[in-house]
């Protein structure tokens, strides 16, 4: 074979063989960076359907009937998650959970025809008649009023009364 083409044939094997190899590491870091894209993607799907099902969760206690269908533990999960809910919005709440899980069941217990009332807005309502809710330039008296309306406002102010007379008198 001529020296000439043999050299030709030589610098097209090896000019393949580099073209070959380069493009042999190149799929490996596409595909690396592909898998690594999954992976991601995966995550983000996987935390987005755990948040769905937890919200979902939190959903099924949407009435009275159905807080009082649950454990003490998952009422006490229930409004931990809800003060959790409105801390991050900027409200502090001082008082234990426990008490308000003991005063949804003696709400529900007692007025059995709201047990069709949305258990978040009770809870709410609970917590702001305890004078609890504190939010940054919102005076709690005007949020009693304003949330409470004046006849719910004027008891709540009676039964407060009452309870610190009894306490007084202790």
């Amino acid at each position: 074979m001529d020296p000439v083409l043999a050299h030709m044939h030589l610098r097209r094997a090896c000019s393949m063989w580099v073209r070959d190899k380069i493009l042999s590491q190149t799929s490996r870091r596409l595909h690396m960076w592909i898998k690594k894209i999954l992976l991601i993607m995966l995550s983000v799907v996987f935390v987005a359907a755990c948040s769905s099902t937890t919200f979902a969760k939190q959903k099924k206690v949407a009435t009275g009937e159905s807080w009082l269908k649950l454990s003490d533990e998952k009422k006490m999960a229930v409004v931990s998650s809800f003060i959790s809910r409105v801390e991050n919005k900027g409200v502090v709440i001082s008082k234990d959970p426990a008490l308000y899980c003991e005063r949804m069941d003696d709400f529900f217990a007692k007025h059995p025809d709201l047990r069709k009332e949305p258990a978040g807005k009770i809870l709410k309502t609970l917590i702001i008649m305890e004078y609890d809710w504190t939010e940054k330039g919102v005076d709690k008296e005007a949020l009693a009023k304003k949330w409470l309306g004046e006849d719910l406002y004027n008891a709540n102010r009676k039964r407060l009364k009452s309870l610190a007379q009894q306490e007084a008198s202790q």
